[in-house]
């Protein structure tokens, strides 16, 4: 969201040009129907699949959050949220994964990613020493 509203606004030079509003209903309800699922997914209506993001407005990084809409669309990561929901199913609370051993899957992605490169011939040399 951020980026898209940030390359419209720099490329028209009006900041105006794409409101934040615009960009977050890009990112939800105009981007389920560019995929043709605008009654699927979308918008939390009766009959769609219940998926939402809950975002912690008051972590330092989101505030003071006099607009949040904007505050949402321009300063908000991922490390921000604090509940997933998917298809009704609570899959992230508190920053937790509660249907995944996260530890786990970072240590493999290590693991493959030394893999990959060796298979690949890629020799990884640090230029900052790294502890």
């Amino acid at each position: 969201m951020r980026w898209g509203s940030y390359v419209h606004k720099a490329r028209i030079l009006d900041p105006l040009v794409l409101p934040n509003e615009t960009a977050l209903e890009m990112a939800t309800i105009n981007g389920a129907g560019a995929m043709g699922l605008q009654d699927q997914i979308g918008s939390l209506d009766v009959g769609k699949e219940a998926d939402f993001v809950v975002f912690d407005l008051g972590r330092p990084g989101l505030t003071p959050h006099i607009d949040p809409v904007s505050t949402l669309v321009c300063a908000a990561t991922g490390g921000d949220m604090n509940t997933v929901v998917i298809g009704g199913r609570v899959v992230v609370e508190n920053g937790q994964a509660l249907t995944m051993d996260e530890e786990r899957i970072l240590r493999e992605a290590g693991e493959r990613a030394t893999a990959v490169c060796a298979r690949a011939g890629i020799e990884i040399k640090l230029r900052w020493p790294v502890m």
